[in-house]
Order: C-alpha cells, then sequence, then structure tokens
C-alpha cells in the first residue's frame, strides 16, 4: 500500500483551491499516484487561474480511470476494448 504524507496545503498552495476537503484526499491521491504532484503542480502552472479547475477535473478524471483500468485509462471507459 502507498504511503502518502498527509500535509496541510500551505498558503498559496496550487493545489488547495481545487482539491475539496471532503473528495479531494483521494483525489489528490490518484494523481499523486498516477502523475506526481510535480508534474501536476507544472501543469497547473502552466495554465491560467481560470483553466485551472477544469484541468483538475481533468486530471482527477483520467488518474481514476487509470487506476481501474492501466492498460487504457479513460479510453477504454470510453470506448470498451473489443475482443
Amino acid at each position: 500500500m502507498p504511503h502518502f504524507w498527509r500535509r496541510k496545503c500551505v498558503k498559496g498552495c496550487i493545489f488547495a483551491p481545487c482539491f475539496d476537503p471532503e473528495q479531494g484526499t483521494a483525489r489528490f491521491a490518484a494523481v499523486h499516484k498516477v502523475f506526481g504532484a510535480s508534474n501536476a503542480s507544472m501543469i497547473l502552472l502552466r495554465l491560467p487561474l481560470h483553466k485551472r479547475l477544469d484541468a483538475v477535473v481533468t486530471l482527477c478524471y483520467e488518474a481514476m480511470a487509470r487506476l481501474r483500468g492501466p492498460v487504457y485509462g479513460s479510453v477504454g471507459h470510453l470506448f470498451p476494448p473489443q475482443h
């Protein structure tokens, strides 16, 4: 089982406005496991403020899909593989 640091966001943390206190921990854990916090923060820093929430929603969706289906991710959810 992976270990995640349970730290509070410091003032100015890029993730604080994007991950709510209720479901944010599980979603952040998924994003951290799939993409890494450093990569996710670099993506968010390159975006204007008004587009960051949409980017976090997309990162969370893809991360959760990758954890459920590591090979196809969200594509496997949208277009189930044909046998």
